[in-house]
């Protein structure tokens, strides 16, 4: 339960600090004094986003500090999140003049999603927007969920549509691929097919080149060849060849090696030139023999060079190596093409074995939800006869729906009646506000009760209502906090006098700044404010009575 709330520099609170008791608490004060703003204070101590436009003082943080007494069956939340566990738990939240925002439970940083964990578990915060959210089917829908138990089945089938949700959307994405890429494969197919027709060979052009040169020249070759391999190894009537004059020099040294310094040195080292140049000339020979005029060659070269020069020119490409790697690339496209059309019918076949198992988990779903609908439409109706609408019928109507959804495959309608003899129709189109807000209570009655949550939190859940309506939501407040924490903002002096506790929120200036106090209120106080509360004024002997025989008679 809330146990105490420090708030300091938040909207018009400089420094407020509030001890809260168990059992049935009200707060009170006049429209505008600030009531809401401890509504906000408290919302963000459960998990709210922060704004600095909240501050009152721009330069220095506002720090919001709730103190709770948690039960012993809290102490699996602690120990997930690697926190220290006491029954006299600290939440502080501190936003700095810049907007930052720190969050500490039990004196350790936490991030806000554990802070709204948290909050959610000891705090069920009701605003008046809530009871207009009745009208809301998905909101109805969130009514009866919290009422059930076991969440597991709940659970199952989020889990399961997550999965779904996940699943199609990489299947949409992929359907979305294949269809550009198929848009291209024609074209793709036809440039792919030209280029493995062209069969092309690595650096084929460069040597499609070289063979051309040699066929071109062929004529020149030979004839340069012949009179190389004449001057080096053969005579002609007008010389001798360079290995015949070699071999007369080395013979000349071999005579005289004996006398001259290094003779048997140049001997040796002639003898080398002289086999260096046969070898020479045997190669020559070989590929004067392999150089032959063949016209018919040549033009097939030419054919298949301007081939390849028409296929670099069209694909912009500087030779034929990166013709293959274009080509590579396009097979690449047309295999992905059908590797996805194979992934995308894959995903579809698991994908109609998730929709059977969501088609389970959604019926085992709606079969649990309508089990506890029907216990809850009982409470509901007992409850409302309590609160003054004595011949209501309140009916959760389910029915199916086409398509899954996040929720289940289930709309949900609150239906009701007040009246005998009247069918119950939609609760948005038939319920007056005062019913909306007792239909409200009623349900938050049932929820907190059954979740067991320690704190419930009314704010203003008593508008529309007067009389002896009033009486009786001022006696159900009293009756559900008997078993937990129940704090009401209100405006009706009858459950204002019912509560076991009043606090007084009003507004003060001080050195021309207005500021938002709030007060704990003795007897003699709660019977002056419940008297103004009756009459608008606080002096009536009439309105004092009054409020002091409410406050006797609870």
């Amino acid at each position: 339960m809330l146990k105490s709330l420090y708030i300091c520099n938040y909207a018009l609170i400089d420094n407020v600090t509030i001890d809260f008791n168990d059992g049935f608490s009200t707060i009170t004060g006049e429209t505008g004094a600030g009531k809401s703003v401890l509504l906000g204070a408290i919302a963000l101590v459960l998990g709210e986003r922060a704004d600095t436009k909240f501050l009152l003082n721009k330069d220095i943080k506002c720090v919001i500090e709730a103190g709770f007494l948690c039960e012993d069956k809290f102490q699996n939340f602690f120990t997930e999140n690697d926190l220290d566990f006491n029954t006299e738990t600290i939440v502080r939240r501190e936003i700095s003049a810049q907007g930052k925002s720190r969050i500490f439970i039990n004196d350790s940083p936490v991030s806000l999603q554990v802070l709204k964990q948290f909050g959610s578990m000891q705090i069920d915060l009701h605003t008046q927007f809530q009871k207009f959210s009745l009208s809301n089917s998905v909101n109805q829908l969130a009514f009866v969920d919290e009422y059930i138990e076991d969440k597991s089945k709940l659970n199952d089938y989020v889990a399961a549509y997550e999965q779904y949700i996940t699943l199609n959307d990489k299947i949409r994405k992929l359907e979305n691929d294949y269809k550009k890429l198929s848009a291209d494969r024609d074209y793709v197919s036809f440039l792919f097919n030209e280029l493995e027709t062209a069969k092309l060979s690595e650096n084929e052009d460069v040597i499609i080149e070289d063979e051309l040169k040699v066929l071109d020249n062929h004529e020149l070759i030979k004839e340069k060849l012949s009179s190389a391999t004449q001057i080096i190894a053969e005579s002609s009537d007008y010389q001798e060849s360079a290995v015949s004059l070699l071999n007369n020099v080395k013979n000349d040294l071999s005579t005289i090696a004996d006398y001259i310094k290094n003779g048997d040195c140049f001997v040796n080292r002639l003898d080398s030139v002289i086999i260096e140049l046969k070898d020479i000339a045997s190669e020559l020979y070989a590929i004067d023999d392999a150089v032959v005029a063949d016209n018919a060659r040549a033009e097939e070269l030419r054919s298949r060079l301007d081939l390849i020069n028409k296929l670099t020119y069209k694909h912009k490409v500087n030779d034929v190596n990166e013709l293959i790697a274009l080509y590579n690339n396009l097979s690449a496209k047309l295999v992905g093409t059908d590797d996805m059309l194979a992934e995308i019918n894959s995903l579809q076949k698991e994908k109609e074995q998730l929709l059977n198992v969501l088609d389970k988990k959604s019926a085992a779903l709606t079969s649990i939800r309508k089990r506890y609908a029907h216990i809850m439409e009982n409470q509901i109706v007992d409850i409302l006869k309590s609160l003054g609408i004595k011949n209501n019928k309140f009916v959760i109507s389910i029915n199916a729906l086409d398509d899954f959804t996040p929720n289940g495959k289930d709309m949900m309608e609150f239906l009701f009646s007040a009246n005998v003899g009247t069918e119950p129709a939609s609760l948005s189109q038939v319920a007056s506000g005062g019913e909306l807000s007792r239909v409200m209570l009623a349900l938050k009655s049932v929820i907190a009760i059954k979740n067991s949550i320690p704190t419930v939190i009314f704010d203003e859940i008593d508008s529309g209502i007067s009389g002896v309506a009033a009486a009786a939501v001022a006696e159900k407040m009293k009756d559900i906090s008997r078993n937990i924490q129940v704090i009401a903002i209100t405006h009706l002096p009858q459950i204002a006098a019912k509560s076991d506790y009043q606090y007084l929120v009003y507004k003060e200036t001080k050195a021309g700044q207005t500021y938002t106090r709030v007060e704990k209120l003795d007897f003699e106080d709660r019977v002056k404010s419940i008297a103004a509360m009756i009459s608008g004024s606080s002096t009536g002997v009439e309105a004092l009575n009054t409020a002091r025989s409410l406050l006797t008679s609870n």
